[in-house]
C-alpha cells in the first residue's frame, strides 16, 4: 500500500539506524547512521515513480505525495554522486513537490537550502526570502540568507565595496538568526566567519567560543534526519 510504504520511507530517512552503526564495528565512524536505501526504495514505491509500479490501494494524495517528494530530496542528497548532480536530482523533486503544494514555505526553504549546494546559487534568494517571512523558519531562512551573501561576497574578487556590502548582508542576516535562537551554535559559527572576513578578529573569537555551545545543541534544538529541513545542514545539509 503506498502509504504503508510512504511512512516507512519516512521513518527510514529520518530515523537513525543503530544497527547499521554496529555492523560498522567500535570507533569513531560507528556512529548511528540513516538506512537511505530502504527509505528510497520505499519513497519510490509510494510515489510510483522511476519504474516503480503503481501500487493498488491506498494511492498518495497530493499534499502526501510532495511529502514523500520532499523527503525524497533530502535521501538525494544523502547519495554518493558529485554535489553538483544531488543537488540538481534534490531541486527537481522539490519543484515537483511545490507544484502539487505550491503555498508550502517548508518546500521553499529546502529549496533555497539545497540550491545554496548545487550550481545557481543565487537562486536560492526568492525562495530564502519567502520562507525568512514565517516564523517557524525564519531561523534556518535567515541562516541561508547569511550563507548566500557570503558566497557572493567571495566570489567578487577584487571588488572591494560590492564585497564589504555583500558581508553586511550576511552580517545582518546571521544576526537575526542569532536573535531568534540565541542557544543554538551555527549561527554563532557563521557569524565567526563574517567577522573574520570583516577583519574583527576579536569578534570572531568571541563567536567562535560561542558556537562551541553544548555538544549536539543544534541537533536536539532541530532534529537530524534527512527529512527535516531545519537540521544544521545540513544545508547546514
Amino acid at each position: 500500500r503506498a502509504r504503508a510504504r510512504l511512512l516507512r520511507g519516512l521513518m527510514l530517512s529520518e530515523t537513525p539506524d543503530f544497527a547499521l552503526a554496529g555492523n560498522r564495528g567500535s570507533g569513531e565512524n560507528s556512529r548511528a547512521d540513516f538506512d537511505y536505501r530502504r527509505a528510497r526504495d520505499d519513497l519510490i514505491a509510494a510515489l510510483g515513480i522511476e519504474g516503480a509500479p503503481p501500487l493498488a490501494q491506498g494511492a498518495l494524495d497530493g499534499p502526501e505525495r510532495a511529502r514523500a517528494l520532499v523527503a525524497l530530496a533530502w535521501v538525494d542528497m544523502a547519495g554518493s554522486e558529485a554535489l553538483p548532480i544531488r543537488a540538481g536530482h534534490a531541486i527537481d523533486r522539490l519543484d515537483a513537490a511545490l507544484a502539487l503544494t505550491p503555498e508550502d514555505a517548508t518546500i521553499r526553504l529546502a529549496r533555497g537550502l539545497v540550491r545554496l549546494r548545487g550550481k545557481g546559487a543565487e537562486r536560492a534568494r526568492a525562495d530564502l526570502d519567502a520562507a525568512a517571512a514565517v516564523p517557524a523558519l525564519a531561523y534556518s531562512a535567515s541562516l541561508g540568507l547569511a550563507r548566500l551573501s557570503l558566497l557572493e561576497a567571495l566570489s567578487l574578487g577584487e571588488d572591494e565595496p560590492v564585497r564589504a556590502r555583500k558581508l553586511d548582508e550576511a552580517l545582518a542576516a546571521a544576526t537575526r538568526a542569532r536573535i531568534l535562537a540565541e542557544k543554538r551554535p551555527t549561527a554563532h559559527a557563521v557569524l565567526s566567519r563574517i567577522h573574520f572576513l570583516k577583519g574583527d578578529v576579536a569578534r570572531a573569537r568571541e563567536e567562535r567560543l560561542a558556537s562551541a555551545g553544548a555538544p549536539g545543541a543544534e541537533r536536539t534544538a532541530s532534529g537530524s534526519g534527512p527529512g527535516n529541513v531545519f537540521g544544521s545542514a545540513q544545508v547546514t545539509r
